[in-house]
């Protein structure tokens, strides 16, 4: 079992030492959970500028995979960084063309910009 403690004496970032723990047990790189599990979690704590970094981790592992941009389209959405929310849920929508989890949010944060006839656009093609 993983102890924090060392985190906390060292006030080091957490994701370092998630990062270091994945490598020093040898755990597959592709097992991306621990990281979108770290993000969810620092997230969830109003940590959203080091829920990114864990997501650009995940993301950096697995390009293929849509979920962690949405993830930090969220994150810059809870930082009031609208721009940013939208284009990486814009980029969510064109790495995943089938997920209606990145349509939806990346139309969802074109309106919030104030970028409507671009939200529109995007749901006609």
């Amino acid at each position: 079992m993983l102890s924090v403690r060392p985190v906390l004496k060292r006030r080091r970032p957490v994701q370092d030492f998630f990062a270091t723990q994945v490598q020093r047990r040898g755990i597959a790189c592709g097992q991306t959970l621990v990281f979108h599990n770290l993000g969810q979690s620092l997230k969830d704590a109003g940590k959203y500028s080091e829920a990114i970094d864990a997501f650009r981790r995940e993301q950096h592992l697995r390009p293929d995979l849509s979920a962690p941009l949405l993830a930090i389209a969220q994150c810059f959405h809870e930082l009031g960084d609208i721009d940013s929310a939208a284009g990486e849920a814009i980029a969510a929508s064109e790495l995943d063309p089938s997920s209606t989890s990145a349509w939806n949010g990346a139309v969802w944060f074109l309106h919030l910009a104030g970028k409507s006839s671009a939200a529109r656009d995007m749901l006609k093609s």
